[in-house]
């Protein structure tokens, strides 16, 4: 492996360790308990915006939806759908500022939300797998325990709730749950999703609970990282290569959660 390469490795390493914080050790359901499910509801969690280190908005594209009112500000916005975290350059700066929140993005429908694209991709690969009732979820159920969605130096308003979600050993209710449930839900969650320089990291995380009880049966987390190229082509054509890089690894890392709680083979 190139120097370049090993550096690069032991940086993704540390961001993921730094940023990911203290979460709990993989769970692995027993087979017998997986033998009794025959229905599950996968659900897309609130994945947080992407977080973008590097010179890629020099020309237009970007929507700005809150902050950049000064010189080296940062600020959230929408290009090509993806909702965005980004340190922009000095044109944009007086761009005007759209009133709506990510909240109200996702709420309608505008965004391109990555969760949603993993938790498809697990819907799919379980179906046909065969063996229960696999069924998705429209929409994102917003991040429980989150209450500040701003853009912040540290992202922790974002990042320890993410943890807490995934830490946490039972699941609460959500809103529009009564009634008959699944034998479990498999929530599809993202903690790392950032744009670095040339290279994407995601770290990518799965949970599987008892739908009546609303115990954790499984949780599992896989990250890497992909180079995306040059970046005045990364978001070009209505970002097709970040979206492409972003599925080809995304769905890898799905693949390696489903198989570690044996639910695909």
């Amino acid at each position: 492996m190139r120097a370049g390469a090993v550096s690069i490795s032991l940086l993704i390493g540390g961001l993921v360790f730094s940023l990911s914080g203290c979460v709990s050790l993989q769970v692995i359901p027993p087979k017998e308990r997986l033998s009794q499910i025959r229905s599950i509801e996968v659900v897309a969690i609130e994945p947080p915006p992407l977080t973008v280190t590097g010179d890629y908005f020099q020309s237009g594209g970007l929507s700005l939806l809150s902050g950049a009112s000064g010189p080296g500000g940062g600020g959230l916005g929408l290009l090509y759908g993806i909702v965005i975290l980004v340190k922009l350059p000095e044109e944009l700066h007086t761009a005007k500022t759209r009133s709506e929140s990510y909240q109200e993005i996702l709420a309608k429908g505008e965004a391109w939300i990555p969760t949603e694209i993993l938790a498809k991709r697990a819907t799919d690969r379980l179906n046909g797998q065969g063996g229960c009732e696999t069924r998705l979820r429209p929409g994102v159920r917003m991040l429980p325990g989150i209450v500040d969605r701003r853009t912040t130096a540290l992202m922790e308003n974002w990042y320890a709730p993410l943890r807490a979600w995934y830490n946490a050993d039972a699941r609460e209710a959500a809103p529009g749950e009564e009634g008959a449930k699944p034998d479990a839900f498999l929530e599809i969650g993202i903690i790392n999703y950032e744009l670095m320089w040339t290279d994407l990291l995601l770290q990518v995380t799965t949970k599987l609970v008892d739908g009546k009880t609303g115990k954790v049966i499984g949780r599992t987390r896989n990250y890497d990282y992909v180079n995306v190229g040059d970046p005045k082509r990364v978001f070009a054509d209505n970002a097709a290569v970040f979206k492409d890089k972003f599925s080809g690894m995304g769905f890898v890392l799905i693949e390696k959660c489903l198989k570690e709680m044996h639910l695909v083979r």
